[in-house]
This record gives structure tokens, C-alpha cells and sequence, in this order.
């Protein structure tokens, strides 16, 4: 509560992610929505040997043999490692934000953060299972020159919920914070097993959630969360009706449209009761029936054996926001797993996968790369830019 407090008065609150080699989740502060958890990493660019880790951290930072001061003179030092040592660089670099631009938010300050660092630059192979898919692989980086622009940059980071029980269609949810929009909203299932598919949702408290189901028969499921931060944007949810029980029967979910403009389709999910979801596909509305125009229906399909499905789409109405899908291909035998990436100058804002059979395992976003697992599956990656 105490921490909320202090985010809420504008001050970002940075902490470490611990020495335990396990989950930051398990421990506090850095197990709170509101912090920015920071992960460890050795000289080498691998991780540090006791660094925690998971969906509750943010971003790493040099954690072994670093150099700091002491407390016996002005000008002693010593040498240190842990994520002790790795938080202190991540707040030295907000220390410099906030100098040059006091009037950052806290969520402004995380988006900079995660924009300015170098991605993928980590060997994450020592952490176990999925929470190598969880953690962020984000380096604080601090260029000479950041391309992040407060209230101009549009921005979007994961986050990863916890696992569902396994029961049929228990549920699992991740909560953007406050200032963020969720966008994208995917699920995974564990373990190659059956998912019943995710959609958006809006919380008592005026945030949003990502929420996803198990399959009949499944070993759980993740839902992951595109939570994204863009100036002048004004987003809401849409419903479609559950669609007949028949093979491959299709709802769609459409933005608003005025005779002028369409708002602009930036997520989309299916859910259903079974588990059995052939998925979705992302439509251009056409202008008088023929001209294609912008994305904005999303498409859900029912699979065999299945007893239904719900299209859930994401909108928003911005004067200068512009989206695209980008479609991999179908994996081919003996692959599970395809990638659709996003072209430089474009946020991936939702991601998404496509399986006629409805046996998909899911999709999740890595930076601006849509994944989906599966055999004979297609990952559909929206792509959205600033027109001008």
C-alpha cells in the first residue's frame, strides 16, 4: 500500500529483484505492479548465479563485481555483487530522466526505460522452463540520445500473468497498471495442453485485464498482456455475440465506424467454453463495400468438437494512429512454432494465432515479434505507427 502511495504522488520506485535464484514474484517490494524490479546479469552478459526472476522483472543491469562507495570516507569504495548493486544503475539512470525532464510519470519513466535498452543482448538459458519466456530481456542501456519522446512515443510493453489451475476452464488474468492501456491480450497453455482462448476485460479498480481459460483436458494456461502507453489515444472494448456450435463457424467483433472514419482495431482474442478454437483473423473494413480501408473487424472461428466461440476486440480513436496485420507462415511439418515481426517504425500492439484444427497451444509477444506455437499454425502480428 505504502508503495502505491508513493507512485501515486508522481516518484517511480525502483527495486531489487532478489538473491534467491527463483521467483521475484515470491518476494517484496519487487513483486509489486507498481515497482520497477531489477534482475541481475554477469560480466558476461549471462545471468547473475543468484539473480531472481520471472514476470515480475522489468529489466536487468550489471550485478557482479560492481563498484560503489562505502560509508568509511568521502571517497571509499568497495566491491559488491547481487541485484542490490543492479537496482542502484536502473535508479541512477531515472535520476538522470527526471534531471532532464522532471515532469515524467512513472509509467513514462518504465516505457523509457524498456525503449532505450538493448533487447535480447542476455543468455537467459540458466532460468528454468517458462520463466525464461517471462523475463524481460531488456539491458539498461542509456544512449547519448534516447528516441523515446514523452507524450509523443508510443510505447508497449508484455506482462505475464500467473499459471491457471488445471481444471476446465479455470481462469488466469495480468493487470495493466495505471496509464497503461491494455491493447494485445494472448494466452499460451502449458505444456503443449488446451487453452479456451482470453479476452480484454475492465476492473472495478479502472484498470484492464488480460484474461485467459483452460482447455478441457489442459495443464493450465498463461495469459499475457500488451500494455501500452499511447499520447492522444482513446481505446474501448468490443463483443461480439458466441457463435453456433458448428466446425468452423465465424462472430466477428467490429470497431466503431463514422461515414468518414474507422477506428482503428489493435487487439483481438476468441474465447469459448471448450477449449476447441480455431482462433482469429483480422479484417480491413472496405470503403462502400469494396475499397479496402483500415483494420478493423476481428474474426473468431470455432473449431471442431467445439461449443462456440466470442470474438473480443480491442479499438482505439486517434486521429494519428495507423495499424496493419502482418501474417507468418503456416509452420511447416515438424516445426511448432512461427514468428510474425513487425517492421521497423511499427509497435506491436496485439498478437495472436490461427489454427484451422483448434489445436493451437497459443501465441505471446516477444518485443515487436508475435509467436505462436502449435502445429500448422499461423501467428498474426498487428503492427500500428503514428501517421505523422
Amino acid at each position: 500500500m505504502a508503495r502505491e502511495l508513493v507512485v501515486a504522488t508522481g516518484t517511480p520506485v525502483v527495486a531489487a529483484a532478489g538473491n534467491d535464484a527463483g521467483d521475484a514474484c515470491k518476494y517484496v517490494p519487487g513483486s509489486e505492479d507498481e515497482v520497477i524490479t531489477v534482475g541481475g546479469t554477469n560480466r558476461a552478459d549471462g545471468t547473475y548465479r543468484r539473480t531472481n526472476f520471472g514476470r515480475c522483472v522489468d529489466i536487468l543491469a550489471p550485478a557482479a563485481r560492481v563498484r560503489s562507495a562505502t560509508v568509511r570516507c568521502d571517497n571509499c569504495s568497495r566491491v559488491s555483487s547481487g541485484t542490490s548493486q543492479a537496482a542502484p544503475l536502473v535508479a541512477g539512470a531515472v535520476v538522470a530522466m527526471l534531471d532532464e525532464d522532471p515532469s515524467l510519470t512513472p509509467t513514462q519513466i518504465r516505457m523509457k526505460l524498456l525503449q532505450d535498452a538493448a533487447s535480447d543482448r542476455v543468455d537467459l538459458s540458466p532460468v528454468p522452463g517458462d520463466m525464461r519466456l517471462q523475463t524481460a530481456n531488456k539491458l539498461l542501456h542509456i544512449p547519448a540520445r534516447s528516441a523515446f519522446q514523452p507524450r509523443v512515443t508510443p510505447a508497449c510493453r508484455t506482462v505475464w500473468s500467473i499459471k491457471s489451475g488445471v481444471g476446465e476452464g479455470d481462469p488466469t488474468s495480468v493487470a495493466c497498471n495505471v496509464n497503461e492501456t491494455i491493447m494485445g491480450c494472448s494466452s499460451l497453455a502449458a505444456d503443449g495442453g488446451m487453452r479456451a482462448g482470453e479476452f480484454n476485460t475492465e476492473l472495478p479498480d479502472g484498470r484492464q485485464a488480460c484474461v485467459a481459460m483452460n482447455g478441457a483436458g489442459g495443464t493450465g494456461v498463461y495469459a499475457v498482456a500488451r500494455c501500452c502507453s499511447w499520447p492522444g489515444a482513446r481505446c474501448y472494448l468490443r463483443k461480439s455475440g458466441k457463435s453456433s456450435s458448428r466446425d468452423d463457424a465465424e462472430v466477428k467483433a467490429k470497431c466503431d465506424r463514422t461515414l468518414f472514419s474507422c477506428d482503428m482495431l489493435v487487439g483481438c482474442s476468441a474465447s469459448s467454453e471448450t477449449g476447441f478454437i480455431d482462433g482469429v483473423r483480422l479484417e480491413r473494413s472496405r470503403f462502400l463495400g469494396l475499397i479496402p480501408s483500415s483494420l478493423r473487424k476481428c474474426a473468431a472461428q470455432n473449431g471442431k468438437g467445439g461449443s462456440g466461440v466470442t470474438a473480443h476486440a480491442t479499438c482505439c480513436k486517434s486521429r494519428d494512429m495507423k495499424c496493419k496485420v502482418v501474417w507468418s507462415e503456416h509452420s511447416k511439418t515438424g516445426e511448432t512454432q512461427v514468428t510474425a515481426t513487425c517492421p521497423s517504425g511499427t509497435l506491436l500492439t496485439g498478437c495472436n494465432v490461427y489454427e484451422k484444427d483448434g489445436r493451437a497451444e497459443g501465441a505471446y509477444p516477444v518485443d515487436n515479434t508475435c509467436v505462436a506455437r502449435g502445429k500448422g499454425v499461423k501467428a498474426a502480428a498487428i503492427c500500428c505507427k503514428r501517421k505523422w
